[in-house]
């Protein structure tokens, strides 16, 4: 964050200085973005996850159809490698 405001934020700050993010980004003018939009757009962020939701459900069906088809396989614990 610190490249897209030039100065130090809550989020890169271990003492909690409590710079407000939203406010230094809607400022940037190479954002183009107001506050409220900002806003708005984090307030829902599975929307611009991308394809993150499909291929999570699509990785999850396949797990359940190679459990049903070796149950015994779902139990499976490695041993520690050290």
């Amino acid at each position: 964050m610190r490249r897209v405001t030039g100065r130090r934020t809550s989020c890169d700050d271990s003492t909690g200085g409590g710079a407000d993010l939203l406010a230094m980004l809607a400022g940037d003018e190479r954002i183009g973005l107001s506050r409220e939009e900002i806003t708005e757009i984090i307030a829902a962020p599975l929307d611009f996850t991308g394809a993150a939701t499909d291929q999570v459900r699509v990785i999850a069906e396949r797990i359940e159809l190679l459990t049903e088809r070796f149950p015994d396989a779902a139990g499976y614990r490695p041993e520690d490698i050290l």
